[in-house]
Formats: C-alpha cells, structure tokens, sequence
C-alpha cells in the first residue's frame, strides 16, 4: 500500500506543475502577441503619417503649378483627392497677395492621419508672360 501512495502523490505534482509551466507560457505568449500588435500599429502610424505628409506635399506643388500660370490666382483647393478617387485628399488655402504669398496645405490620408505645411514665396517675374519663376523661401511642417 506504501508504494501506492507515493505514486500518486508524485503523479498529483507533475499535474501541477504542468498546469503551472502551460499557464506561463501562455502568459508569455500573449504578452509577446501584444508587443507584436503595438509594433505593427507603430509601422501603420508612421506609414499614413508619411503618406498625410506626400499628399500635403502634393497640394503645396499643384498650388505652385497655378501660381506659375496665374500669379493672380487665389482660389486653393478643398478636399481635392490624391490621386484621383483616393482615400487621401489635400487642403490648400492662399493666404496673402502677389507677390509674397504663403501657402497653407494640409494632407488628409483616411480621414484620420493629417499633415499640415506651410510654404511662404515669392512669384517673380510677373505681371510679363507665364509661366512665371517661383521662388520659395520658407518651408516648414507644422
């Protein structure tokens, strides 16, 4: 009968502590699946991020493509898709008059990443025949 017991008493602790080794590492892996899923939200916030600030960019040089053809021109832009039947669009708003101007553009990429930039120029050479010479002297993301 002695012999019995001991056996199932050291069958009782390997249960235990294979319920014990299973539990951590199951801790241990979702531990590592959290870190892995706030990475990958980190790359996916850095990507949009980037990409706000090339739509922003993009805004910034259509504006500058008018002001060459028309140094007058102050309509801007308002939520103009890039490209076209994208889920990014770009904002541009003409703040001062020829011939230092100061140009606003803010980037949209899914409606929830943005990048704002803010050029200030000069149109030279007008009011003689387009296209005319722009020159930037400021350019900052803010």
């Amino acid at each position: 009968e002695r012999t019995i017991m001991r056996t199932q008493r050291s069958t009782g602790s390997v249960l235990v502590m294979a319920v014990f080794l299973i539990g951590m590492v199951t801790i241990l892996v979702s531990a590592h699946a959290l870190v892995i899923n706030t990475d990958l939200q980190i790359v996916k916030n850095v990507i949009y991020t980037n990409e706000a600030r090339n739509v922003a960019e993009a805004g910034i040089e259509d504006a500058i493509s008018e002001l060459r053809n028309n140094y007058l021109w102050q309509a801007g832009f308002s939520g103009k898709a890039f490209p076209i039947n994208a889920t990014s669009a770009y904002t541009v708003t003409v703040l001062n008059n020829y011939p230092s101007i100061t140009l606003d553009s803010v980037g949209n990429v899914l409606g929830q990443y943005q990048c704002h930039i803010r050029v200030q120029l000069i149109v030279m050479g007008a009011p003689l025949a387009a296209p005319y010479a722009i020159r930037v002297d400021r350019w900052e993301i803010l």
